[in-house]
């Protein structure tokens, strides 16, 4: 499963994306919407949408030129800068990063993996990511990539349910948490 697609899916949605151009509309008064990039969005609305749901498949297609790439990227940018000029959860969206989230230190990703106010996947997590695990019983999860805010609290949620699965991170820089120790043991089907 790669959560990651499911979290942009959802971000990149068109009902997503309408909703956050009627937020738009309706406030489009507000001094701090007034800039070049929201007009464009409120001038030719439809036109944006379908270009959002055209880049947000288009922009991974390696055959493109840059030109093309970045002004994709811009568009999905733009998206995401209007998210958070809406957003009242007070967490920064890019396209490049997903949300700027403080995941340096373990213990606070530890103790704040579970916290909705300091964890913006928590919800997506739980609606989509959780019951989909839940549903394979899994005897052993890949967490892919680092240690942060979204694995620990699929590890925290899973742990405490009443499955009985190993979890180990992979991908991951360092050789600590890397499968790669045990590739060799591994039976391969």
């Amino acid at each position: 499963m790669n959560a990651g697609s499911i979290f942009w899916k959802n971000i990149l949605s068109e009902e997503s994306v309408r909703h956050l151009i009627e937020k738009l509309r309706e406030n489009e008064l507000n001094d701090d919407l007034l800039i070049p990039q929201f007009a464009g969005i409120l001038a030719d609305k439809e036109r944006f949408i379908s270009n959002v749901l055209k880049y947000r498949i288009s922009v991974c297609d390696q055959g493109i030129g840059p030109q093309d790439y970045f002004k994709q990227l811009e568009t999905l940018e733009i998206l995401c800068q209007l998210r958070n000029a809406l957003s009242s959860d007070n967490f920064e969206l890019h396209i490049q990063s997903g949300y700027l989230l403080d995941e340096f230190s373990l213990a606070d990703v530890a103790q704040n993996c579970m916290n909705p106010a300091r964890n913006p996947y928590l919800s997506l997590i739980k609606r989509d990511i959780i019951p989909a695990i839940m549903s394979y019983s899994p005897d052993v999860l890949f967490l892919t990539g680092r240690i942060s805010l979204f694995n620990a609290a699929i590890a925290n949620i899973v742990k405490s349910s009443s499955l009985n699965t190993h979890i180990s991170y992979t991908q991951h820089s360092t050789e600590y948490y890397s499968i790669s120790k045990m590739l060799s043991c591994i039976l391969m089907a």
